[in-house]
């Protein structure tokens, strides 16, 4: 039981890894996205004043800008809020055992510590669930950046 436990926790640790991994490509890709937004919005108002600028083209270039910034916020929560999973440390271990019981029975000590390699598997799906919920919204508020971004560029050709 304890391998199954260990085998389950290692899963839940990669899958958190991969998520983390997905949200860095959504900073990274909306980032670049809103650099070319700046490039885009240069060529729009081409020396005019911004107010000069249709409003079409206004409109798309904003909503763009503000989707690709909430994907990039998504992602960087995603990223770095949920850090905090309950992990058995070497302290841990200490306290659960007394270095008096070192010589019990090993039994026990393995229930022990599938119990808390337990506690830690559910942390870190509870987490994972949470950051996939978030990678989710990310991704939805950069596509609905890119295919503004999309707009305001047919507008501009």
């Amino acid at each position: 039981m304890a391998d199954l436990i260990q085998t389950l926790l290692n899963e839940e640790r990669a899958i958190g890894a991969a998520l983390q991994s997905r949200a860095l490509a959504v900073i990274s890709t909306s980032g670049a996205i809103v650099t070319l937004l700046f490039g885009a919005a240069a060529v729009a108002t081409r020396g005019r004043p911004a107010t000069q600028v249709p409003h079409r083209i206004s409109f798309a270039l904003t909503a763009s800008m503000v989707s690709l910034v909430i994907a990039t916020v998504v992602g960087l929560i995603s990223n770095t809020a949920f850090r905090k999973t309950r992990n058995l440390k070497l302290d841990d271990l200490r306290s659960i055992f007394p270095v008096d019981d070192w010589n019990g029975p090993a039994g026990e000590a393995k229930c022990i510590i599938a119990s808390a390699q337990l506690d830690a598997c559910t942390s870190a799906h509870s987490i994972n669930i949470i950051r996939s919920n978030m990678l989710i919204w990310g991704v939805l508020a950069e596509i609905i950046g890119i295919g503004f971004a999309a707009w305001a560029v047919i507008e501009l050709l």
